[in-house]
């Protein structure tokens, strides 16, 4: 009786084993199964930036070079690699805006068994958040990726990374998520979700993939002083901005004409732009931000944050505490909100 039923645990043993041959095991996440799945919707994206290099012959031969028609400055292209994700059918995009910033030309290329390549418009763009929206054609090339919630992945959780690092298309790489909401000193909108899948020059503007296959980031920069250290934007961010960009080609933030500074005390307003909102109100240098409608603020990024919830046109509460010679006093200004302006290289610390 014993013979018989050792050889027949043995099969049960065995039988198991090799069932479970060529699938995860409990807990793990199936990642060939998941990047069969995906890569279709990652895009390689190749941009070109028109350089102009002016060439100084000096005064004497200035107007020699000009008469005979000899160019006086050096046209060169440079170009930029990076990757993106389609998120529907109509042909939209998802990358990063430096992968994009200044371009002349954009070039898509798709991993649909034919490797169609197409010229791409800049729908819309913000550097703030690092988030560009892209458009080429419709057309079967499109293999839109699911888009997650961000806000319900978990440190420790399985992602995988997508992407065009150096060159190299379509590169597959996996970790977990090891923190989240990291602020790196990249912008005033830092709340990255930060992973050790490995994220190399290249892989920005490609998606973050959770266990079901489902985009919760853009991965957007790396730490180059150490290992296992990558971050991507969460993706219910860019969600959020999505219609802007579609409508407006940019993202319409409330602003106040407050140039303010961070210091020990708190948040200082440093200046005030003449007929700005803040001026107007009679907000001036040296007041103290204590609040932007609910929100307490002690730093620029509170600033930011606080007036980022708010639209062109939305009317809000600003506390500031002023002092005078003799005392101080706690002052509530309303100020209707404007456009902020649309130009570049303006002073870092204007809200």
């Amino acid at each position: 009786m014993k013979n018989t039923i050792l050889p027949a645990a043995l099969f049960i043993f065995f039988l198991t084993l090799f069932s479970y041959a060529g699938t995860p095991p409990p807990g793990t996440v199936n990642i060939p199964a998941l990047v069969e799945k995906v890569d279709a919707g990652v895009v390689n994206i190749q941009s070109v930036t028109i350089i102009r290099q002016r060439l100084n012959y000096g005064p004497a031969f200035e107007e020699f070079f000009h008469f005979y028609g000899i160019p006086t400055e050096r046209i060169q292209k440079q170009p930029s690699l990076g990757s993106g994700f389609v998120i529907d059918k109509d042909g939209y995009i998802l990358t990063n805006h430096h992968v994009i910033e200044n371009a002349s030309e954009i070039d898509v290329f798709f991993n649909d068994g034919k490797k169609t390549k197409l010229r791409a418009k800049i729908i819309g763009s913000d550097k703030k958040t690092d988030l560009a929206l892209l458009k080429v054609k419709a057309g079967s090339h499109l293999f839109p990726l699911e888009l997650g919630d961000s806000d319900k992945a978990k440190v420790g959780e399985t992602v995988v990374a997508i992407g065009n690092p150096f060159g190299l298309s379509h590169t597959v790489t996996a970790g977990i998520i090891s923190a989240k909401n990291r602020t790196i000193g990249q912008g005033p909108f830092d709340n990255f979700i930060q992973t050790d899948a490995s994220i190399n020059f290249g892989n920005s503007g490609g998606p973050l993939f959770n266990p079901d296959g489902e985009v919760i980031g853009i991965n957007a920069a790396i730490n180059a002083a150490g290992q296992g250290l990558g971050f991507a934007i969460p993706i219910n961010q860019a969600k959020r901005l999505i219609p802007d960009f579609k409508e407006y080609g940019k993202v319409r933030r409330g602003w106040i004409g407050a140039l303010v500074v961070t210091t020990p005390n708190g948040l200082v307003v440093d200046g005030v732009v003449m007929k700005s909102p803040a001026f107007n109100a009679g907000i001036q240098s040296d007041d103290i931000i204590l609040s932007i409608g609910s929100e307490k603020i002690e730093e620029r990024f509170d600033a930011d944050k606080a007036l980022d919830a708010v639209k062109p046109g939305d009317t809000i509460s600003v506390t500031v505490r002023r002092h005078g010679r003799l005392s101080s006093k706690t002052l509530k200004f309303n100020l209707k909100v404007i456009d902020e302006p649309n130009k570049p290289n303006l002073p870092k610390g204007l809200l």
